[in-house]
């Protein structure tokens, strides 16, 4: 009877150190899904493919997505669709580098995602690259085996115009009584 109690014992402990190895590697397994989806959304919008795009978009009417111009608040597929092809018609082409200072986090479900990441593009826009800081806040959701984009926001990032270097600019315009 001992016997028995200590081998059950033991094998709860070993199954136990078994799941809790599993689940970090599924989590890591989720992230690296979350971060590829990111990645191939640039390759498609890089050759500007539209149906590839669309098809990285939740399959649900719960979308939204922001621009980078205040004009641009769309909530269906077809308003993004129409800002991806107006998209297209600014630049000739444009190439995006390797995402950076990714964050992702997962629910416990494992059916939701959030990603916040940069990333650096350079557009040929009528004859000139124009290099720019990309910022990006998406979340995902589990559609099938799928992750596909619920929400995302875009920001172009400044040089020079935080709030910590406007204030110090100000403070050094500023005279001293």
């Amino acid at each position: 009877m001992f016997k028995s109690i200590l081998l059950l014992l033991v094998a709860s402990v070993l199954t136990s150190c078994v799941s809790s190895r599993r689940a970090p590697l599924e989590v890591d397994r989720d992230r690296a899904e979350v971060v590829a989806t990111v990645i191939r959304f640039w390759q498609a919008y890089e050759r500007k493919d539209l149906a590839a795009l669309s098809n990285m978009l939740t399959t649900a009417d719960d979308f939204t997505f922001f621009g980078s111009d205040a004009a641009e608040v769309v909530k269906t597929r077809p308003e993004w669709e129409e800002l991806m092809r107006n998209d297209w018609q600014v630049f000739e082409t444009i190439r995006f580098g390797e995402p950076r200072n990714i964050a992702v986090q997962i629910s416990a479900d494992k059916q939701l995602a959030s990603i916040v990441y940069e990333v650096t593009d350079i557009s040929l826009v009528e004859g000139k690259n124009i290099e720019s800081l990309d910022r990006f806040a998406m979340t995902m959701r589990k559609e099938g085996a799928a992750w596909r984009i619920v929400q995302g926001m875009t920001a172009v990032a400044t040089k020079g115009e935080s709030s910590a270097e406007i204030a110090a600019r100000r403070r050094k315009e500023t005279p001293k009584p």
